[in-house]
C-alpha cells in the first residue's frame, strides 16, 4: 500500500529514509511518511504514519553479549539512537535474531542497529534487515 514516488525530481531515492516526512516533494491532504525505500526499482514508498509503523522484523549479523539461559524471551528493544525501549519478543536462531514488539514501533529502517536490553544491560544486537 502506500503512494510510490517513481520520479523522484528533488533527490535521489537513497537521500530518504523510512519515517521521513520532510522535504518529501509529495503534497496530500494528509500526512505522508517514507513507509519503504525500494532501492532495487529506485522508488521511495510513501503512507500514513500508521503504514510506517512495525510490529516486527529480522535482524542478522547477530552478537550476543552476555550469556543467555533462552533463546527465546521478552526484553526491551531499541531500533534507534533515542528510539524509547519498547518491549518485545526475541527469538535468536543462527546468527538472526526475530524481534516481534507488543506494539507497532515507528520507522524501523534496515541497515539500523537494533538493540537488546535484558535487565537494563545490553544482551544482544543485529542489523535489521529489509
Amino acid at each position: 500500500s502506500g503512494v510510490k514516488l517513481a520520479d523522484i525530481k528533488s533527490a535521489p531515492y537513497f537521500n530518504f529514509t523510512v519515517g521521513q516526512r520532510k522535504g518529501l516533494g509529495y503534497a496530500a491532504g494528509k500526512p505522508k511518511y517514507v513507509v519503504r525505500v525500494d532501492a532495487q526499482n529506485r522508488r521511495v514508498i510513501l503512507g500514513s504514519r500508521e503504514e510506517a509503523a512495525c510490529r516486527e522484523f529480522t535482524a542478522t549479523g547477530v552478537n550476543v553479549l552476555c550469556p543467555l539461559k533462552k533463546t527465546k524471551f521478552t526484553a526491551m528493544v531499541r531500533v534507534r539512537y533515542r528510539h524509547e525501549k519498547a518491549k518485545a519478543g526475541v527469538e535468536i536462531n543462527n546468527g538472526s535474531m526475530k524481534i516481534t514488539f507488543h506494539e507497532p514501533q515507528f520507522a524501523v529502517a534496515p541497515g539500523q542497529l537494533a538493540v537488546v536490553y535484558k535487565g537494563g544491560a545490553v544482551a544482544a544486537s543485529g542489523f535489521i534487515k529489509a
